[in-house]
């Protein structure tokens, strides 16, 4: 209470960190199209995107990776001038079976990208 006996007002709890679906901090950006993940020693996986971001993306895969598994995810994002192929290292962050996707939707950290990924996925983001 304030010295005049009315209650101090309240201030707002600290912001929570990004959970669940949102635990991108970047802008999303639908994608729809196929791309393909290689991790070592193992057949490409076709995988379906749901979307994409600066910091990372959404596949739905048949098969359910392992946690922090590390793979090279090659697809591609259409920009005004056409067709543009991105290949990038990234990291499983989660995965969860979707029925209604019918396969897990796998969550994928970019580790690294380069500034000509950064900047094609920007430009497409951007539109």
């Amino acid at each position: 209470m304030s010295d005049s006996g009315t209650p101090a007002p309240k201030t707002p709890p600290p912001a929570a960190a990004p959970t669940g679906a949102n635990r991108r901090l970047a802008e999303r950006k639908v994608l729809r199209g196929a791309g393909q993940m290689h991790f070592t020693g193992h057949s490409p996986l076709n995988v379906r995107i749901f979307d994409v971001s600066v910091g990372g993306m959404a596949v739905i895969c048949a098969v359910n990776p392992p946690p922090a598994a590390v793979c090279v995810v090659q697809f591609f994002v259409v920009l005004k001038n056409g067709r543009v192929p991105v290949q990038v290292n990234a990291k499983v962050a989660h995965s969860v079976f979707s029925g209604s996707e019918g396969g897990f939707k796998v969550g994928l950290q970019f580790l690294n990208p380069s500034t000509s990924v950064v900047a094609t996925l920007r430009h497409y983001i951007e539109g």
